[in-house]
């Protein structure tokens, strides 16, 4: 295409056409490609023309002043990632020597063809095969000399076969292949391959089909890793049982499904009871090994049909169908028993444990997930209260009371916090991994909370109230004006230091009516530079309210902010909605991180989301780097940024 048309290749990226071609309006060539990217279900579109400068429309095979014409091929592009765009190949007559050309565009057809990664097939118009690349011959199994002059079917002989779920129970990432149905390629040496196809129709000159174009790939890596990515976002990386959402999912899955009224099941949550002194003495390694030593104690005693998950840092949930009161409360009895009798062994020193359990009966009448799951809750809290170390039944005249006192507890405090302004910001630094130039260093924003007696209250302990009871609107405005206040300040004080200060909104906030116009009021009052300004949301928040949040980031980047995904990794990582998502950042999950150097599947994770994301144009950040050996490691995968306590820990910024 150089030679042809004179273009340099590196200079015609990312230009329209009609900026390279000044010919090209009105064009038959340009129709072409409207009609392929509006119905890509056409056929190939061949045609003759002058491609410098493109004639306009009715064109013959007459050059034109001089010019040689050249035969023209528009086909739509539909596997592959590839969707909404099309491939406009150009075969170069030249001298009228057409025979010559057609021989020498069959020979790098042919070249091309066996030197591309996709298997590509070509028939004519029986469906007999006239061509196998080297690809195909290693998926079909077949030798070319071999398969050529037989029919398609025979050679291309695939099936469509439904294929392991990771939602299903007792799925395990290592046990199975693919997620859900697909197109599977079975090939002559009885190897299963799935794969992705498309077919193309050859037009001849007189309009009729002349053979075909098979083009296919194995998609096995990429259904693997799809599968992984399913499991992962639904199980707890330590313990690799069920998380939160995905229980919830099965209880909501249980109370919709009909059965008999009579029928009983219960569902238990445990929290382990001073599990913060282990992790105070003993550091958050000896943490994550009780979590893990405690979760094969609980597996031991339920039943296969139950359903053990890890909802949190120290808390469990057990839920069991078709299981009555006095049996759910005799399973509860002995787990808390067992686990009482349990030493933790830890550097030569003995640590008794104890189990705090909530139990809530229900039946198929039942229908709110949401309050059997609260609860619940309230009842293991009641247990706690109670003096730990024993089994509450949930009561629904206890639970109402208990609800509305906790409820009304935190809304009071963290509203006192606002009115009082004892709400204060930390901040922690990001630093670029590869020192380019056009790099600059981070400050993500961090909120604590200063209780009455002047104590600093982490955030894991109130931001999960404010968000259950729609508190972070208030205390994103809080931080939104307290940052930009912050930051002009500085700026005054000490120049233009640039950086980019990142600033952290929940879901909540940008569903919220008005939050917008405040965010735009702020930006205009204290006249930060809009580009050192980076809000951050979370995956989960925006896969949940992906309109508004699309319209959300759209306003504020149009202003001149920048926007990350935080989290990438926890929710159901679908690379597919990043293309509505218009974000500069994105912030690896710091589960994949902490376990990159001894877990090989969260290194192709974090490898597979910085590629993906740097062929979008998006720039990476790891979470919880915590060792110089990880910051080595991210940085020869090509991580764009770093953060986490090796680099710094939170410190005050105000």
């Amino acid at each position: 295409m150089e030679e042809i048309s004179g273009i340099n290749a590196q200079a015609a990226q990312g230009r329209q056409l009609k900026s390279l071609f000044a010919g090209l309006a009105g064009t038959t060539l340009l129709g072409a490609i409207a009609d392929a990217l509006r119905d890509p279900s056409l056929s190939a579109r061949a045609f003759t023309q002058s491609l410098t400068p493109l004639l306009t429309q009715g064109a013959t095979t007459e050059t034109n002043a001089g010019r040689p014409s050249h035969h023209l091929t528009v086909k739509p592009l539909t596997i592959g990632g590839y969707e909404g765009q099309c491939l406009i190949q150009v075969d170069n007559h030249r001298n009228g020597n057409t025979g010559l050309g057609l021989l020498r565009e069959k020979e790098r057809l042919e070249v091309t063809l066996s030197s591309i990664t996709d298997a590509v097939i070509i028939t004519d118009e029986l469906k007999q095969i006239e061509f196998l690349n080297a690809m195909a011959e290693q998926l079909c199994g077949w030798r070319a000399e071999d398969a050529i002059g037989l029919h398609l079917d025979k050679v291309l002989n695939m099936t469509l076969e439904p294929l392991a779920n990771p939602s299903d129970p007792g799925y395990s990432e290592n046990e199975c292949d693919f997620p859900d149905a697909g197109l599977i390629l079975m090939s002559a040496s009885g190897t299963q391959y799935p794969i992705e196809l498309s077919i193309a129709d050859i037009t001849g000159e007189n309009g009729k089909s002349s053979g075909s174009v098979v083009v296919f790939r194995d998609i096995s890596h990429s259904r693997r890793m799809e599968a992984r990515l399913f499991w992962q976002a639904n199980h707890d990386p330590l313990t690799g049982l069920e998380n939160r959402i995905q229980f919830e999912r099965r209880l909501q899955h249980l109370l919709a499904t009909p059965g008999d009224g009579d029928k009983q099941h219960a569902l238990l949550y445990l929290d382990l009871d001073q599990f913060k002194i282990i992790n105070d003495t003993c550091g958050h390694a000896a943490g994550d090994e009780l979590i893990r030593q405690l979760t094969s104690i609980l597996k031991y005693k339920i039943r296969r049909t139950d359903t053990l998950a890890r909802l949190g840092g120290d808390e469990f949930g057990i839920l069991l169908p078709d299981c009555p009161l006095d049996d759910a409360l005799r399973l509860a009895n002995d787990m808390r028993k067992q686990v009482n009798g349990f030493r933790f062994s830890w550097e030569g020193e003995l640590f008794a444990m104890s189990l705090s359990i909530g139990l809530m009966p229900f039946d198929n009448t039942t229908k709110d997930a949401t309050r059997v799951m609260m609860s619940a809750d309230t009842a293991c809290i009641t247990a706690k209260d109670e003096g730990r170390n024993r089994v509450h039944v949930f009561k629904r005249g206890d639970s109402e009371a208990s609800r509305r006192h906790g409820e009304m507890q935190w809304v009071s405090r963290i509203q006192s916090a606002l009115d009082n302004n004892r709400l204060t910001l930390y901040s922690q630094s990001i630093v670029p991994l590869n020192g380019k130039g056009d790099m600059p260093p981070h400050r993500e924003v961090l909120v604590r909370l200063f209780a009455e007696d002047g104590s600093l209250i982490p955030p894991g302990n109130f931001i999960p109230a404010a968000e259950r009871y729609n508190l972070m609107p208030a205390v994103d405005r809080w931080v939104v004006k307290a940052a930009f206040e912050y930051l002009a300040g500085h700026l005054a004080r000490e120049g233009q230091d640039f950086f980019i200060l990142n600033i952290n909104l929940s879901g909540a906030s940008f569903m919220e009516e008005g939050f917008l116009d405040f965010v735009m009021e702020q930006l205009d009052h204290y006249a930060v530079p809009r580009e050192m300004i980076c809000f951050e949301v979370t995956e989960t928040s925006t896969i949940a309210n992906l309109d508004e949040a699309t319209r959300f980031i759209s306003a504020l980047r149009d202003a001149g902010c920048k926007f990350a995904l935080d989290d990438f990794g926890s929710g159901l990582s679908s690379f597919g909605y990043l293309k509505r998502l218009p974000v500069d950042y994105l912030k690896v999950d710091g589960s994949f991180i902490k376990d990159i150097l001894d877990d090989p599947i969260h290194c192709a994770m974090v490898e597979a989301i910085n590629q993906v994301g740097h062929i979008m144009g998006i720039r990476t950040v790891a979470e919880f780097v915590e060792d110089e050996a990880t910051m080595k490691h991210l940085g020869k995968l090509g991580i764009d940024y770093a953060q986490g306590y090796h680099i710094e820990k939170p410190a005050p910024l105000l």
